[in-house]
């Protein structure tokens, strides 16, 4: 249990939080990189303005908020963990696996994902930039602005 800092020229690697009985959580501030970190349930990865996320996995009910200037980049996101990008956050080479979450808020930015509709879940409001590293197929409906895939089973 506890609470993980990484501040101004700081870097961390290969930090696990949230270990499923106690919540833990990480700040990443101004100048700061975190590597390589894994959230599991009870954990929160937070990137504030000017922090850098590297090679981040997100499970097993983990969470991990972008916020404002913040930065992740090749995020792995499955089994109900969740990525949320707030407005004016950037989230490159996204990976969205088996029952993974990712949210764009307005204002996000999220580049290059990898998704399968109805396997994982990506959504965003209008007002967010996303970009898929492929064109995602299957049958979608169109809602607030967005496009929903319709999944069956």
């Amino acid at each position: 249990m506890g609470t993980y800092t990484v501040g101004y020229g700081k870097v961390s690697s290969g930090i696990v939080i949230g270990d499923y009985e106690y919540y833990e959580e990480m700040y990443v501030y101004s100048g700061g990189t975190a590597n390589r970190t894994t959230v599991n349930y009870g954990g929160r990865l937070c990137v504030y303005s000017g922090g850098t996320a590297n090679s981040t996995t997100v499970n097993d009910w983990g969470n991990m908020l972008i916020s404002s200037g913040g930065t992740a980049n090749s995020t792995t996101v499955t089994n109900y963990g969740c990525l949320y990008v707030s407005s004016g956050g950037t989230a490159s080479s996204t990976t969205v696996n088996d029952w993974g979450n990712m949210l764009i808020s307005s204002g996000g930015t999220a580049t290059n994902v990898s998704w399968t509709p109805c396997i994982g879940y990506v959504g965003w409001d209008p007002g967010a930039k996303v970009t898929f590293a492929s064109a995602p197929t299957g049958v979608y409906l169109g809602y607030g602005g967005v496009m929903h895939p319709i999944c069956q089973g």
